[in-house]
């Protein structure tokens, strides 16, 4: 037989999933290097590219977002590190040359000593019930071809096998769609003299999509204006990411440099890390005085007390204006409106201010550094940048 594909895992599910795994993707990985297996993967990488455009789009997820597949070969992946390990660590000396990275890490991460040439697919996400984690779903194949001639037979045969696995699930998600429509009819049924009651039907899969979609109630969604906005920012960092190297792979790499950088505000307003390469965060002139005005109040500010800080903001403003050269010039009256605006507990301005600030610093470095500088806290506290007052110098005046 010239090849042959083999099924290990129908359902594979990676708890304390790295990033790369968290998309709809196709993961070639091995351990150590087979020849013909790559050769056919190099050679027909633009074939499987090709393939994979027709794949549906799937959501990771609580937040729904559907991805197109997208393929990663980890031999590539360990080529083009530099800027993802930067990204993961910004105290690496940018003088100084990256480590190299093992082609065969996803396989060092499940514990796998040795591996054949195999490939993994994003086949959905399931939700923990211990701890309420989002875990991604995997089916492993591996694979052996005899010659790399038989490259493309065995691509379209693996192929195939994916198309059955998709027209299956579009069948179960028309027929759980189905049942929800019947549902919906029967709570908006007149019957029972105005009390209505729903029974979930004796489906797991729907029991466990609605008891999910419970969870989170309308007065804790945000706008739809803001919805878009962090689907935007989720959309740029994913990019950084996507096909890119993260904690999983590079702590071990780079794990000495990773340490939390002084955050400078010089006299000009502009906000420095000198540890961090002495990068600067830019930020809009607004945006950068919400997050001055978060920053001087160490035990934070709770949303709905913002309006007790109108003036306040507002002279943060004006002389961080004085030093930027944007070319826009706001009337009092206008910068009156954005600052009533942000400050008003029913507005949602704000939101969307703290949004832009943490984009700000994931566009820079890797999260699990930047939540540290950016704004955060739970819902109905008071809401502060988490970073050591140690590391903070304001040099300039407010």
């Amino acid at each position: 037989m010239a090849h042959q594909i083999f099924r290990i895992k129908k359902a594979f599910t990676v708890k304390d999933a790295p990033e790369i795994m968290k998309q709809n993707c196709l993961i070639f990985m091995e351990s150590g290097h087979n020849r013909v297996a790559n050769n056919i993967i190099q050679r027909n990488e633009g074939y499987i590219r090709e393939k994979m455009s027709h794949m549906v789009e799937k959501q990771f997820g609580e937040y729904g977002i559907k991805e197109p597949a997208q393929f990663i070969y980890m031999p590539e992946l360990a080529q083009e590190r530099e800027k993802k390990i930067r990204y993961y660590a910004p105290a690496y000396n940018i003088l100084a040359p990256v480590p190299a990275l093992p082609t065969n890490a996803l396989a060092m991460f499940l514990n796998y000593g040795n591996i054949s040439p195999c490939f993994f697919r994003y086949e959905g996400w399931t939700k923990d019930k211990d701890n309420n984690s989002i875990n991604p779903v995997f089916s492993i194949y591996f694979f052996c071809c005899d010659t790399m001639e038989d490259g493309p037979a065995m691509i379209d045969h693996l192929f195939s096998i994916y198309d059955d696995i998709d027209k299956k699930k579009r069948e179960e998600e028309k027929r759980l769609a189905e049942i929800e429509e019947q549902m919906a009819f029967a709570c908006n049924s007149p019957e029972d003299n105005g009390d209505r009651f729903c029974r979930i039907p004796d489906n797991p899969s729907l029991a466990a999509f609605l008891s999910f979609n419970a969870d989170t109630t309308a007065d804790e969604r945000f706008d739809y204006d803001t919805q878009q906005l962090m689907k935007e920012v989720s959309e740029k960092i994913n990019q950084l990411r996507l096909n890119g190297v993260d904690e999983w792979i590079i702590q071990q790499l780079a794990l000495p440099h990773n340490r939390l950088s002084r955050l400078v505000v010089t006299k000009d307003f502009k906000i420095i890390l000198p540890d961090y390469n002495y990068m600067e965060i830019k930020m809009e002139p607004i945006i950068k005085s919400v997050f001055l005005l978060f920053l001087e109040n160490e035990d934070g500010i709770p949303f709905k007390c913002l309006s007790d800080y109108r003036e306040r903001l507002t002279t943060i403003y004006n002389k961080v204006k004085e030093y930027t050269n944007d070319g826009t010039r706001l009337s009092a009256d206008r910068v009156w409106q954005t600052i009533y605006n942000l400050t008003n507990p029913l507005s949602n301005s704000i939101n969307e201010k703290c949004t832009r600030i943490k984009e700000a610093f994931l566009s820079q470095f890797d999260e699990h550094l930047a939540n540290y500088y950016y704004i955060t806290g739970k819902r109905g506290e008071a809401k502060k940048i988490t970073l050591p007052r140690k590391l903070i110098e304001i040099q300039c005046e407010l």
